[in-house]
């Protein structure tokens, strides 16, 4: 084989292995958009829960302090 089809031979291997990089890289980032905006739901939504708990918190103390159930130890 001559020098140019070992060339052009090189040249077309590059350019295939610079296809699939950047197919693997655009595939990645897809991956990463799709992770941040499951993220981010799941973010809220723990944020959320959060807030119910803190106000059935709130309820229960309330609960507790008009039955008398709370029991203030100083021991503990």
């Amino acid at each position: 084989m001559n020098y140019i089809v070992l060339e052009g031979f090189s040249l077309y291997l590059f350019l295939a292995l610079v296809v699939i990089l950047l197919i693997i890289s655009l595939c990645c980032l897809i991956c990463v958009v799709l992770s941040d905006k499951r993220l981010f739901l799941l973010n809220n939504l723990l944020s959320r829960k959060n807030r119910e708990i803190i106000e059935l918190n709130r309820e229960n103390l309330i609960l507790k302090i008009k039955c008398g159930e709370l029991d203030i130890d100083e021991n503990k």
